[in-house]
Order: C-alpha cells, then structure tokens, then sequence
C-alpha cells in the first residue's frame, strides 16, 4: 500500500485530467440532449437557422441563474408559438395569392385570345379595303428609296470629304500640339523674366516710394514759399492801391492846375502860341477807366485773396498773372484784354521810388509837347481822344484800350466764381479759351498751379461776371486745388471721353469737392472732345448715369470745335443766378418782417 504523505506517481497524475474531461464531455452531451429535446419541443427548429445564440443564453443560464431558466423556456415557447403562428398565416396567404394569381392568368388569357381575334378581324377587313392604296403607297414608298439612295450616295461622298478634313485637322492638332510644347518653355522663360522683373519692380517701387516721399517733402516745401510768395504780393497790392489812391488825387490836382493855367493863359494872350501843362501819362490813364464804387470793391476783392488770382505757379517760384479782361471793367460790346506780369511790370518798382519825382518829370515832359499837338488835342472830343503814351512804352497793366472799351462801364448784377477740375490733359485750359476767346489754340501745355480768367456774359437780361478758375490736374497739385473749392460758387469737373481713367477719376473730385466745399455747391460734369468720336472709351450713358447718382448738370462738349462750350457754362450760370435770387429773396422777406414787427412795436 501506497501512504498517504507519498508523492502520487505519473501513472495517478495522468488518470485525475482524464476523468474531469470525461466528466465534462458527460455533462456537455447531456446540456446539448436536453437542449435539442426543448428545441423540438417547441418546434423552434422550422423557424430557426442558426440555435448558437439561443444555446448559449440558456447554457448561461442554466449555469449562473438556473431559476430563470423556466422563465426563458416559457419565453420561448411564447415566441416560438407566435412564429408558428405567423407561419401559418403566410402559408395561408401565400396560398389565397395564388389562387388569385391563377384566376388572374386564366381571365388574361382569355382577354388575349378574344383580343387576338378581334385583330386579326380588323386586319383582314384592312387589309381587304388598303390594299390598292398600300400599292400607291409602295410604289411612292420606292420612288422615296431610290431618293434615299441618292442622297445616301452624296453622304458617304461628304463623309468622304469629312474624312479628309479630319486628318488634316489632326495633323493640324499635331502641330498645335508641337507649337504649344514651344509656348510651354517660352512661357517657362517669360516666367522667368517674369518673376525677375518683378523683383526689380518690387527694387523701383520702394525707391520710387522713397522718391515720392522726397517729392511730398518738396510739395510742401513748395507749398509753403507759394505761401510766402502770396503774403507777398498781397502787401505789395495793399501798398500798390495806397499809391493808386494817391496818383488819382495827385491827378486830380494836376488837372485842376492845368485847367486854371489854361483859363489864364487864355485870357491874357488868346491869339498868341502857347503852351498849356497837360495832366501826367498815369493820370490819363486812370481818367480813362472811369472806376464805380463796386467795380473797386470787385477789383480789392480779386487782389486780396491768393485764391482769387489767376496765378501760374511755375517751379522756379516765378508767379504770372493773367486774365481776358480787366476785373471790375464790364463793357457793352467787347471785353478789355489784360496779360499783366509781375515780374516785367516796372510800375512797382517806379512807385516805391520817389513818386513826386517820377510825376513831375513826367508833367514836365507833357509841358515840352508842341503846341500843334496840344491844339489838335483840345480840338478832339472826348469821345475821340486817344489814350497818350507813357515812358513806359504802355500804361499800367499793358492794357490796350480801344475806343469801345474806353465808355463807361455798366456795374454787373452778380459776381460768380467757377472752379474748372479734372485729371491733366482732359481739356480745362482750351476749354476756357474757347469759352472766352471763342478761338481754339492747339499745342496748350499743361497748367501748372492755378490760372484764371474773368467773362462778364448776359443771363436773363443781367449782367454776370464769371471768374473762372483752371487748376491743374497734376497730384502733386491737389493740395492747392483742394483750398480753391471752399470759395467757390460753382464746380465744373471735366473729363476725357477718349481716356477711361479720366472718367474713373470723377468720382474721386466729387468726394473731394464734398469735402471742401460741401453738398449744396452746384456741379457740372462735363465730357470733352467729342469731336474725336472715333477714339470714344466711355460711352454717354455712363456719364448720365453718374450724373444723375450724384444730382449734376451733364453736358458733352468740344473745346476743338466749340459744341456745347457757351451752352454749358450759361446753364450753369444761371442756376447759380437762381439761387443767389432766392437768396436774395428770403433775405428781403426776413428784413420786410422785422420792419413790420418793428412797427407793431413802434404803435
């Protein structure tokens, strides 16, 4: 006998695996006999495939909760009965659809054999009354293949053709395709060049930047002598009208000495040869321009302010004045022609020297005349006089006077000034020569700084004065241009209809003139040289389409040809007349009842 503290031998440690898996096997084969047995019990195998997922729930369940196991095996017979059931009933409605279905067919069919029969009735009795005409038909039927044919013919000719042309569009398209390979490395290369001058561009660009900069830097500095040089010359007017002043009074004693020098001298030797004392040079010069009180008030009112002076603003610092026709001097017929030039006018520089020298040298000069002469004079009227001449060679201003210029000036009823802008080259400056010369003057350069010019024109049986202004296009002058809209009545912005950026730039000056000037400023938009139709980039409609976004007068004009110069100009004119009439009115209604109130008080 073995004892029990000995080791098991390998013979006892084989037989205990082997009588557990024994075990197991036992038990596996009596789970899966009771579970067959419930299945068939329930008839689950009809409508299951597939018992592993229903085995292995009830194996658990069996194993970890066995007294829900009679609860699952009700839950199934329940299911199991309810698929049965279901079961049944698709038998039995699989077998009704049948039924219907062979009724169906059987009645179809008959439904085919009585159609079947009434057709072929029907195509007897057709074929019975049709047959001549299918004859007629098919001989036109014949007639029409043999046309076919024909034609059949000539396609397979055009495809033929067609054939042809195809290879020779792909031998076309071959060489296309070589070609295009070609345009592949030239476009290679010019992206290339391409990316390189850009890069030399991007080098420009910042030098140009630092140039605009320096550019902006001499603007201002530009901008600050034009200053100085305004300052200037407004004291040296202020200076110039104290000694106009004091030439007129100094003129009016002359006269009155030389009037009573003449009287005695006639009264003591009338039939003898004398000599009389004529007046000075300047003192006949002012006599002839017989000046009004609001012509003086216009003509202080043109010199006082730089903005109101047709300045030419060069870049050597030189400043030219010029102007149609005297401010302050309206004509009935014809208007005086002006061109003054400071910088060759000698009359400043005579009067700040000793005036009183300068005058009796000049009286003493007149007192050596010959007394032919001084007869002749005496003998003329006055209408017929002309004006003498001056050591100067002109009178002040190199005003040339002709006998209708030298009547007496009518004092106009309104005063306007007119501010022409626009990009350079678009056609100010000859615009304005057409409208005050009526003349067209080819090679214009380009205005630098501000001109202006003075026309007196007739609106509704008045008088009006128009200043208009020519600024210049250029950028680096927008600053000046930009100070000129804050007095002005009126603004024209012009327009090149054969440049596109010309018409781009409106839209830029109306926001400027919005910002200088304000909404209420009345505006004409106007698009030069229409004579040149055939070279037009922006078509009319776009112009009055901008016009009437931004509530402006529109015009196309021509200062070549002179369309619409005049018309323009006077439709403009007389809107401003119209406001400044309504003006004028309010102003008369509030001072009538003030008076009235005042009267009321008064009682």
């Amino acid at each position: 006998m073995v004892s029990r503290n000995e080791a098991p031998g390998p013979e006892n440690e084989n037989d205990f695996p082997s009588k557990w898996e024994e075990n197991f096997a036992d038990e596996s084969d009596d789970e899966d006999h009771q579970f067959s047995k419930l299945m068939a019990q329930l008839g689950a195998r009809r409508n299951l495939e597939d018992e592993s997922d229903v085995k292995q729930l009830w194996l658990q369940l069996r194993k970890e909760e066995p007294h829900l196991l009679s609860n699952f095996e009700e839950f199934l017979a329940r299911v199991f009965s309810q698929l049965q059931e279901a079961d049944n009933e698709k038998n039995e409605l699989e077998s009704a659809l049948k039924k219907k279905i062979a009724a169906y067919d059987e009645e179809i069919q008959q439904l085919y054999e009585e159609m079947e029969q009434q057709i072929k009735k029907e195509k007897e009795q057709f074929l019975l009354k049709d047959t001549e005409r299918f004859q007629s038909r098919s001989q036109d039927l014949e007639h029409k293949l043999l046309s076919k044919e024909q034609e059949l013919e000539q396609l397979i000719q055009k495809q033929k053709r067609l054939e042809g042309q195809c290879k020779e569009l792909h031998n076309d398209k071959q060489e296309t395709k070589v070609e295009n390979t070609k345009l592949k490395l030239t476009n290679k290369e010019l992206l290339r060049d391409l990316e390189r001058t850009s890069q030399e561009l991007i080098i420009a660009q910042q030098q140009l930047q630092m140039l605009q900069e320096e550019a902006s830097k001499l603007q201002e500095e530009k901008e600050v002598e034009v200053y100085r040089v305004t300052e200037s010359l407004q004291r040296e007017k202020s200076g110039l009208l104290k000694q106009l002043d004091f030439l007129r009074e100094r003129n009016k004693h002359l006269k009155d000495e030389r009037d009573m020098c003449l009287q005695k001298y006639k009264t003591s030797t009338p039939n003898a040869n004398w000599k009389q004392r004529s007046g000075s040079v300047i003192g006949k010069y002012v006599e002839g321009k017989v000046l009004s009180k609001s012509q003086s008030i216009e003509e202080e009112d043109v010199f006082s302010n730089s903005t109101r002076r047709r300045n030419s603003v060069g870049l050597n610092g030189y400043i030219s004045v010029e102007s149609d026709h005297c401010t302050g001097e309206m004509t009935q017929g014809k208007h005086l022609q002006r061109i003054i030039s400071i910088e060759e006018d000698h009359l400043p520089q005579l009067l700040d020297r000793s005036l009183e020298k300068q005058l009796s040298k000049w009286t003493e000069e007149d007192e050596n005349v010959s007394s032919e002469k001084e007869m002749d004079e005496m003998q003329l009227t006055p209408s017929s006089q002309h004006m003498p001449s001056s050591p100067r060679g002109q009178p002040v201003g190199k005003e040339m006077l002709s006998h209708e210029e030298r009547r007496i000036p009518t004092v106009p009823d309104s005063l306007f000034k007119i501010v022409f802008v626009g990009n350079s080259s678009v056609g100010k400056t000859s615009f304005l020569r057409r409208f005050c010369e009526d003349r067209f003057f080819p090679g214009t350069s380009a205005t630098v700084g501000i001109d202006y010019c003075v026309k007196t024109i007739t609106v509704d049986n008045s008088q009006v004065v128009l200043q208009l202004w020519d600024t210049a296009g250029q950028e680096r002058y927008r600053s000046i241009t930009k100070q000129f809209f804050r007095k002005a009545d009126g603004v024209v912005v012009m327009y090149d209809i054969t440049a596109k950026d010309t018409f781009i730039s409106v839209k830029q000056w109306l926001v400027s003139i919005e910002e200088a000037a304000g909404e209420n400023i009345p505006l004409l938009l106007l698009g030069n040289k229409t004579d040149n139709e055939k070279e037009r980039e922006v078509p009319k409609g776009l112009g009055e389409h901008l016009a009437k976004d931004y509530n402006l007068i529109f015009y196309e004009c021509s200062a070549y040809s002179g369309h619409n110069t005049k018309e323009s100009v006077l439709h403009l004119a007389r809107l401003l007349k119209e406001q400044e009439d309504k003006v004028k009115e309010k102003t008369v209604k509030l001072q009538h009842d003030s008076n009235k109130k005042s009267c009321c008080g008064r009682q």
